[in-house]
């Protein structure tokens, strides 16, 4: 397993471990799980454009008081979408929320491939701020960044989504992203987390990789985990539910100990948990 860490410069330090991650007895991933009791409610959202469903899970901590939180658009897989959606990513979406945040997931595109999903995506953005029939919407703090994360399909169109300016998106994470991401990662505009698996057939790490070495922005992180197949997001115990809260909670938090765990170099972060990493490379 190979870490890299590298400065703007493009100074890289490099170490290598030689044994996996289960030597180390102190070594153990965050919790998955945050603080928050979450409520999923399904509503109506105009304006969709990838086909069929025209509505979307908003997904929100229940039971606070005078509470608001950052905004987060989700975007499925290829055949995740409809009513496939919440059973493919209940935990995902469930612990990222538990976390404090609000997620908002459209149900549009169910099994075809659309290219202009990331329109969808970015849709629900502006929907929640117009109002949608859910308490969910008016728990969203405004005055901090929105983030945009997705999976296969929805890697991709979080990549282009991640490119669009006007839509005050601050972090993004792609989990196994499809080859189609491409045409966007040239031009994101914020910190990213590449997110793929070494036994991923259907969107090979090599192409998620190319993806990473073509976006321009730092930080970014690209992080491949030993085994890991294209379901490990829709997976009960899945690797990156710890780590997709702590993404969003760094840049649209600015929380220092959820930094820590995705840039640093503890027992609790990304590149150097107890989840064995094929190669995790990080760029300041």
């Amino acid at each position: 397993m190979q870490v890299k860490i590298a400065a703007l410069a493009l100074a890289f330090v490099t170490f290598v471990k030689a044994a996996a991650f289960d030597t180390q007895a102190d070594a153990a991933s965050p919790s998955p799980q945050g603080p928050y009791d979450v409520m999923w409610d399904l509503v109506n959202v105009s304006g969709l454009v990838a086909g069929e469903y025209e509505d979307a899970w908003i997904i929100y901590p229940y039971n606070t008081t005078d509470m608001t939180f950052p905004l987060l658009s989700f975007a499925h897989g290829k055949t995740a979408g409809g009513d496939a959606l919440k059973p493919s990513y209940v935990n995902l979406l469930t612990h990222t929320a538990s976390f404090g945040f609000v997620v908002i997931a459209p149900r549009s595109c169910p099994t075809n491939y659309c290219a202009n999903f990331y329109k969808d995506q970015l849709r629900c953005i502006d929907a929640v701020q117009e109002g949608l029939a859910s308490p969910g919407v008016n728990l969203v703090d405004w005055s901090r960044p929105v983030g945009v994360f997705g999976h296969s399909m929805g890697g991709a169109a979080s990549v282009i989504s991640a490119s669009t300016d006007g839509y005050g998106i601050g972090a993004a994470f792609f989990l196994h992203p499809y080859s189609d991401h491409l045409r966007g990662a040239d031009k994101i505009l914020v910190p990213a987390v590449h997110a793929t698996g070494s036994a991923d057939n259907i969107c090979p790490s090599d192409g998620v990789k190319d993806g990473f070495e073509a976006n321009p922005y730092h930080p970014k992180v690209f992080a491949e985990i030993e085994g890991a197949n294209h379901l490990e997001p829709n997976t009960v115990g899945g690797l990156w539910d710890p780590f997709v809260p702590r993404m969003m909670m760094c840049h649209l938090n600015n929380d220092d100990e959820a930094c820590e765990v995705i840039y640093g170099s503890t027992s609790q972060s990304l590149c150097t948990t107890d989840v064995l990493m094929t190669e995790c490379l990080i760029e300041m």
